[in-house]
């Protein structure tokens, strides 16, 4: 999930839709300890199809326990907009602007 490979997060997958792009799709990670903070975001692009690289996402927050987390009213939105990867950029492998935003969740 990022370039510090002891911060201590486990990778669940939210389940995904093979029929219809971008909905019920994504991840959300559970930390082993602590409670993080998100407020900045950095994409990469893939190694080969630059077409399937994420333009725009919707992070969210939430404190609930694991049981709760597939209860959308559980979910506080943090940001909306775009990924930093830019339409036109075809380089495989190259990571877009870090995109900021304010986390009080």
């Amino acid at each position: 999930m990022d370039s510090n490979l002891s911060c201590g997060t486990a990778t669940v997958a939210v389940p995904l839709s093979i029929n219809l792009a971008g909905v019920n799709t994504g991840l959300y990670t559970i930390p082993i300890s602590g409670a993080p903070i998100v407020s900045s975001v950095q994409f990469q692009t893939g190694s080969d199809i630059p077409n399937r690289d994420p333009l725009t996402f919707a992070p969210k927050d939430s404190n609930a326990t694991s049981s709760f987390l597939s209860l959308s009213s559980v979910w506080t939105s943090l940001y909306s907009g775009v990924t930093g990867l830019a339409l036109y950029n075809v380089k495989q492998l190259a990571r877009g602007d870090i995109q900021n935003f304010t986390n009080t969740h």
